[in-house]
């Protein structure tokens, strides 16, 4: 029985300590892969004070420019995620492409019991969101590159 209860707690607490990319990430996501590029950065900044600016939409076009040579949109893997503070968390993610991927970083702000994108870049280049230095310390963390528990 404490074997059963240990293995339990032990399940329970990897899924609380996962990484999580945010329910604005995962909508965008979805939009991406239902409407197209144009649907993404729209569906990640709704309901933020990011949603009307034109520097954040105008981030749309590099997706359009990188698809002819990535192929389609799959989908999205966390790189990192840290908490900042009790209302601000920073999310740095790869979005998979048929061919290459791109690199993005979010700084949610928590607001009213929910998270909304306060700050996003997009680039094409990992070292232009992460240092090299972040990149080396993550990999040997993680052991394959992917979020630290």
């Amino acid at each position: 029985m404490r074997t059963i209860t240990a293995l339990i707690l032990c399940v329970l607490t990897h899924v609380a300590l996962a990484a999580d990319g945010g329910l604005p990430l995962e909508r965008a996501s979805k939009a991406y892969l239902a409407k197209g590029s144009d649907s993404f950065i729209p569906s990640l900044v709704k309901g933020s004070p990011l949603e009307n600016d034109r520097g954040a939409l105008s981030q749309s076009t590099i997706l359009k420019k990188l698809e002819p040579h990535s192929g389609m949109y799959q989908d999205y893997e966390l790189i990192y995620e840290k908490t900042i503070t009790s209302k601000i968390r920073l999310v740095y993610f790869a979005l998979n492409f048929e061919k290459t991927a791109m690199f993005g970083e979010i700084m949610y702000y928590k607001r009213g019991g929910e998270e909304v994108v306060t700050r996003l870049s997009l680039k094409t280049e990992l070292f232009e969101i992460l240092p090299k230095e972040s990149v080396i310390q993550l990999r040997g963390a993680a052991g394959h590159g992917g979020p630290s528990p």
